[in-house]
């Protein structure tokens, strides 16, 4: 595996990761404040979103395919691979759902403080188990 297409999927990954952890924190803050300020508050997440979730969502995922590419040595067949592509597949509907929300309270929607922070933690674990599952050794599976 060439190791500098690893530094930029994990390079992906962080800013994926960081983007959507940040912008739902903003919009779960944004949620609490009163209904005249919620879309100034709710700017800053679509900011992040575009900013850092998307840009690095699509360098981890170009990456991780350019390394499949180059040696797939039989990754499809281990399981740790299969449930992260899963986990993988997980996190970019929540990437869809953090989006959606962070545009619509940006222009004005209501949301509950409640869904962010349900998708706060779902961005968390979904990471913590990628993480996980890409350790050398496999602590898992």
């Amino acid at each position: 595996m060439v190791s500098w297409l690893l530094a930029l999927h994990i390079l992906g990954i962080t800013l994926w990761a960081g983007g959507l952890l940040a912008a739902t924190l903003v919009l779960a803050q944004s949620a609490a404040t009163e209904s005249a300020a919620r879309t100034t508050a709710a700017q800053p997440a679509r900011k992040l979103m575009r900013l850092l979730a998307d840009p690095g969502a699509g360098l981890a995922i170009l990456a991780g395919v350019w390394m499949l590419l180059s040696d797939a040595s039989g990754y499809f067949a281990q399981r740790w691979f299969q449930t992260k592509l899963v986990v993988v597949i997980g996190l970019v509907a929540l990437h869809g759902v953090v989006a959606v929300l962070a545009k619509r309270a940006s222009a004005g929607g209501a949301f509950a403080s409640k869904q962010a922070w349900v998708l706060f933690f779902g961005v968390l674990a979904a990471v913590t188990i990628i993480v996980l599952l890409s350790l050398p050794g496999r602590l898992v599976m």
